[in-house]
C-alpha cells in the first residue's frame, strides 16, 4: 500500500511564546550586552604563541591548525567536558506534564543575544571559576538535596568547527518547587517543545539536552497522542519495536568506519595551505568558508563582566535536512555516516543532507516531490560562533527511496541509539528536535 506525503499548515505559535521573547528583550536590555573588535595584541588574557591561538591559564579553548585526511583548516581545540542539564519537576496540577527550568541565556554570538538555554549550561574551566569570577547560573543545581537521574549521555558539538569537544547532557528531577533565580522560570515542558519552530528562541544546547531526554519523560503522558495525521504516523514509528539486528548493523557500520578514519593531525596555523593569522589576531580560512575573530564582550549576567575571546565568523549560513519517508507503512527517518575532522569518534550520524555555514551546498538537491513538514533558523553556540545560522528543514519524501545511501531507522530506533554516547552529530539532534513539537 502506498502512503502520500502529509503536508502540515503553518501552525500558530504557542501563545505564551511572545511572554517568552519580551522576557528575553528584559534580559538583554538589563544586561547591556556589548561586542567589539579587538586586538589580541592588546589582551591580557590571549595570544597567538607556537603556531596557535591560545588562552594563558593552558585552559578553555585553541584556535590551532588541522592537517591530513582531506582536510586543512583551524578549529577549537576544546578537549574538557562541558555541562549541559536541565532540571526538572512534577506539575502543580495533577494530570499536566513535567515542568523544566529554563534559562535566559546572554552569548555574544546569539541572533537576538538572549535565548532559552538550559538551567545550566557550562564548560569545565567555567564551573571551576578559571576566569576569576562567579560560578556559573545554575551551578547550585547539581548539587540539591534529592536529586534523580532523568538520563545522561556524552554527545559531541560540531565536528566541523571543534575539535574532540564533548558535553555531559543531563537531564535531572527535583522536588523542589520553589527553585527560581533571577535568570530561571519554570515553564510547561509542553510549552517549551511548541516553541521549537521558532526562529532562534531556543539555542542548541537546550535542542541537544532536550533530544537526548528520553521522550516519554518529556510527554508525561502518552507520547505523540495529537490527533492529527502527522501525530499519529510519529506514534506508530515511536511506538514500532526498535530493529535489534538493523542496530546491530548499523553500529558495526559505524565502528568500521571509525576504525578507518584515523583523523586529521594537528598542526601549526601557519601550516595549513590558504589559512593566514594577521598580528590582530584575525585568522583567515576563507576556503573553509570562515574567519576567526578577536572580540572584546561586556556582559553584565554573565560570571565575569568583561572578558574578550576568539569566536568564529562563517562568510554564509549553513542547511541541514532530515528526510523522512516510509517503509512498511511506518515512518522512518533518513541519516547519513558522517565523518567530520573534529568528531572524537571521527564518525557519527549526521543529516540526511548538509552543508557547514560558510560551506558549499551539497551537490543533490532536495528530491522532487518532496513535502515541507516543519523549518526553522538557528543560530549556532552563541559562546563560540558569532551568529552563524542554520536553517533546518524536515522533508516527507513519501516512500523511502532505495540506494539512497541513507541509514532509514524508526522513531524506536532512534530512541534506543539516543540512550548511548555519541551516535548522532549535533545538526541531527537539532533536527529531530523538530519532531518534540509533536511529542
Amino acid at each position: 500500500m502506498c502512503m502520500t506525503s502529509i503536508a502540515t499548515a503553518a501552525e500558530p505559535r504557542h501563545p505564551e511564546t511572545p511572554a517568552l521573547r519580551q522576557w528575553l528583550r528584559q534580559v538583554l536590555a538589563d544586561d547591556e550586552l556589548s561586542v567589539t573588535p579587538m586586538d589580541i595584541r592588546e589582551s591580557a588574557a590571549w595570544a597567538h604563541t607556537r603556531g596557535a591561538i591560545r588562552h594563558n591559564s593552558g585552559r578553555f579553548f585553541n584556535v590551532v591548525g588541522v592537517r591530513g585526511q582531506g582536510v586543512a583548516q583551524p578549529l577549537l581545540e576544546q578537549r574538557e567536558i562541558g555541562t549541559l542539564c536541565f532540571v526538572f519537576r512534577a506539575p502543580a496540577a495533577e494530570g499536566a506534564g513535567p515542568e523544566v527550568l529554563v534559562q535566559a541565556k546572554v552569548e555574544p554570538g546569539n541572533i537576538g543575544g538572549a535565548q532559552l538555554a538550559p538551567s545550566l549550561q557550562a564548560t569545565a574551566s567555567n564551573l571551576e571559576r578559571l576566569h576569576g569570577g562567579t560560578a556559573p547560573p545554575g551551578a547550585e543545581f547539581l548539587h540539591l538535596p534529592g536529586l534523580k537521574t532523568v538520563s545522561s549521555t556524552l554527545q559531541s558539538e560540531q565536528g566541523s568547527r571543534f575539535l574532540c569537544k564533548n558535553n555531559r547532557n543531563l537531564s535531572l528531577s527535583v522536588s523542589s518547587q520553589d527553585l527560581e533565580p533571577g535568570l530561571h522560570r519554570w515553564l510547561p515542558v509542553r510549552q517549551l517543545l511548541q516553541a521549537l519552530h521558532e526562529d532562534c528562541l531556543i539555542n542548541t544546547d537546550a535542542r541537544s539536552v532536550l533530544v537526548c531526554t528520553p521522550w516519554e519523560f518529556l510527554a508525561g503522558n502518552e507520547p505523540f497522542a495529537d490527533s492529527q495525521p502527522l501525530a499519529a504516523e510519529l506514534r506508530r514509528s515511536f511506538l514500532a519495536r526498535a530493529d535489534g539486528p538493523r542496530l546491530h548493523g548499523l553500529k558495526t557500520g559505524l565502528e568500521r568506519l571509525r576504525a578507518a578514519a584515523a583523523g586529521p593531525r594537528l598542526c601549526a596555523l601557519e601550516e595549513v595551505p590558504g589559512v593566514r593569522v594577521e598580528p590582530s589576531g584575525l585568522v583567515r580560512a576563507e576556503a573553509a568558508g570562515f574567519l576567526v575573530r578577536h572580540v572584546q564582550v561586556h556582559s553584565r549576567s554573565r560570571e565575569v563582566q568583561c572578558w574578550d575571546q576568539p569566536i568564529v565568523d562563517s562568510l554564509g549560513e549553513g542547511r541541514a535536512e532530515l528526510f523522512a519517508a516510509r517503509l512498511g507503512q511506518v515512518l522512518h527517518f533518513g541519516f547519513q555516516a558522517l565523518a567530520e575532522p573534529g568528531l572524537s569518534r571521527h564518525v557519527e550520524l549526521g543529516p540526511s543532507q548538509a552543508a557547514a555555514p560558510g560551506e558549499p551546498e551539497p551537490a543533490a538537491g532536495i528530491p522532487a516531490g518532496a513535502v515541507l513538514l516543519a523549518a526553522c533558523r538557528q543560530s549556532d553556540e552563541g559562546g563560540r560562533f558569532y551568529q552563524d545560522v542554520t536553517t533546518y528543514r524536515l522533508w516527507d519524501l513519501g516512500e523511502a527511496r532505495p540506494g539512497s545511501g541513507l541509514y532509514w531507522l524508526t522513531l524506536a530506533d532512534i530512541g534506543a541509539l539516543l540512550r548511548g554516547d555519541g551516535v548522532f552529530t549535533n545538526e541531527a539532534r537539532t533536527l529531530l528536535s523538530l519532531v518534540l513539537r509533536y511529542l
